[in-house]
């Protein structure tokens, strides 16, 4: 029907709900948005565990996704919303990898 504002909203609250997750397992957690993503730059950006260009990713799909919710009359490209739930995909395989490194560390194996 061509309406993907719902879709950006998803592949961001993903990421969101990752990066808690991720923040859980360091027994950290904001309850703001901006507050999740400083503390995921502090835990995880600066020490290396995500790339940088994770955190302009994690950005725009806030941007994207709060101009879809409350932006009058804003309209989602399907190419817009096919390249931010590929990023998520991207991100949330990038954070099975780092939970699965934390666990085996947290473990001792």
């Amino acid at each position: 029907m061509g309406r993907y504002e719902n879709s950006v909203g998803r592949a961001y609250y993903s990421i969101f709900s990752a990066m808690r997750a991720l923040l859980a397992l360091k027994e950290v957690d904001s309850k703001s948005h901006a507050g999740v993503f400083a503390l995921f730059n502090q835990h995880f950006v600066k020490h290396k565990l995500f790339p940088r260009g994770f955190s302009k990713m994690i950005r725009e799909a806030k941007q994207v996704r709060e101009k879809a919710d409350y932006g009058d009359f804003e309209h989602v490209s399907k190419d817009i919303a096919a390249r931010h739930i590929e990023n998520a995909e991207i991100f949330l395989q990038r954070v099975d990898t780092v939970m699965r490194q934390m666990i085996v560390k947290a473990n001792g194996k």
